[in-house]
């Protein structure tokens, strides 16, 4: 019931949109979480030299909307993005310390380089790396643990646990 009772919600906002004028192609709606779950899979294949560093950023400022945009303009490889992921939604309604993962508000952004050629990971790396820290003064403390790299401290480990790092650590 509860599911059903947020697709309604969802069909009620977007109701204003779809009825803005006859798009060639209406695909937003309901999906599986399966389906939800493949969305990038195209966009990001196996098999390719990738790096990544992440963030929750405090909001979509125009300040940060240039930093992306202008980054976006010097990408070394075309596979490489930048993408916001909004948490809300039931996400939001458990609370912070109900499970390990505590970061149940805000927007999630991930900076992420894919490339083939070996040869090419100083300018991809260099992106990504020059990228994240150009978002840092926009940044709202948290990292999703799955979005952690190898290079990257026990702070970061920390945050991406947030207030709940003691318990599981006294836990583990």
């Amino acid at each position: 019931a509860a599911y059903c009772g947020a697709v309604d919600d969802g069909v009620k906002a977007l109701k204003p949109l779809k009825d803005f004028g006859s798009p060639v192609v209406d695909i937003i709606g309901p999906i599986p979480y399966v389906g939800q779950q493949s969305l990038l899979d195209q966009a990001m294949p196996p098999n390719l030299l990738n790096y990544w560093k992440a963030d929750f950023i405090e909001g979509m400022s125009d300040d940060l909307i240039r930093i992306a945009v202008e980054a976006h303009s010097r990408i070394p490889s075309p596979r490489s993005s930048i993408l916001f992921f909004p948490i809300h939604g039931a996400a939001s309604r458990v609370a912070p310390d109900a499970t390990a993962y505590p970061h149940r508000h805000g927007i999630h952004m991930g900076i992420y380089s894919l490339w083939e050629d070996v040869l090419e990971n100083e300018p991809n790396i260099a992106w990504v790396r020059d990228t994240w820290t150009a978002i840092q003064p926009h940044t709202a403390g948290g990292v999703y643990v799955n979005e952690l790299g190898d290079d990257e401290g026990d702070d970061r480990v920390r945050l991406a646990y947030g207030g709940n790092y003691p318990r599981l650590a006294k836990i583990k």
